[in-house]
């Protein structure tokens, strides 16, 4: 038989070609082209995409840190996005 996997790994700009079986669903918001690239282009340690066998997308991460790291402030948090 055929094995069934999953692969999580990072996005990439080509997988807004790729998505739109995702956001599809009435319930998941989607973005502008340049929100995606600001996300990946600052955060993208914080996206990946989630694959099946034949190279479906099955879900996306879109997460980001923002605030402030010093001691007096402590705001520095994390937010997923999409």
């Amino acid at each position: 038989g055929i094995a069934k996997t999953t692969t999580i790994r990072a996005f990439s700009m080509f997988d807004l070609l790729k998505y739109n079986n995702i956001n599809i669903d009435i319930l998941t918001e989607t973005f502008y082209t340049n929100f995606y690239g600001q996300y990946l282009n600052k955060w993208q340690e914080y996206c990946v995409v989630v694959e099946n066998s034949t190279s479906k997308i099955q879900g996306y991460l879109l997460g980001k840190v923002e605030g402030n790291k010093s001691p007096e402030k402590r705001t520095w948090h994390g937010h997923v996005t999409a």
